[in-house]
């Protein structure tokens, strides 16, 4: 029987992972999966917790990666564009013929996620944590600004003293 994790265990592990995947280290703020580390799902405890993007998350599936059948109807669609591309510049195309061959793919590639349910169970952080990591961000900027500043003052200073004792 599948059951959920609780909020806290999401939001702790996405602190203690910094807001990054678990497997990539892709930033987790465009939408994240929960994932059962043993396969599990019955199996909610703390430590069978990870957050991956849906990249990685989808991978875990196998041969059935619904992913990597998304990333093959990009390749196609790509492949289209450039052909579309070399065609108007050999004036083959018109702007306005490009423009709804251009919508025409961007529902494609919506339906293939639709499909596939790329975007299914997708979270997001709640602004809580976001602000508290970009806190804890700051901070480290901070810390880091300050500690090149006193670098530059006792470079100073030590050059100060050389011209003194000259």
């Amino acid at each position: 029987m599948r059951r959920d994790f609780e909020e806290w265990k999401v939001h702790r592990k996405y602190l203690e992972q910094e807001g990054v995947c678990a497997i990539c280290g892709n930033p987790l703020s465009n939408g994240f999966h929960r994932h059962h580390l043993n396969g599990d799902p019955s199996d909610n405890s703390y430590e069978n917790l990870q957050l991956l993007c849906p990249s990685c998350h989808f991978a875990t599936f196998g041969k059935d990666n619904p992913w990597a059948q998304h990333k093959k109807v990009e390749r196609k669609v790509m492949n289209l564009i450039n052909e579309m591309i070399n065609r108007a510049f050999k004036k083959e195309l018109s702007g306005a013929t490009m423009e709804r061959m251009m919508d025409g793919f961007i529902k494609i590639l919506q339906l293939s996620r639709r499909e596939k349910g790329i975007d299914e169970q997708l979270e997001y952080p709640p602004p809580t944590i976001k602000l508290l990591l970009s806190e804890n961000i700051n901070r480290e900027i901070m810390n880091s600004y300050l500690e090149g500043f006193k670098d530059g003052v006792r470079s100073v200073l030590s050059y100060r003293n050389k011209e003194e004792e000259r």
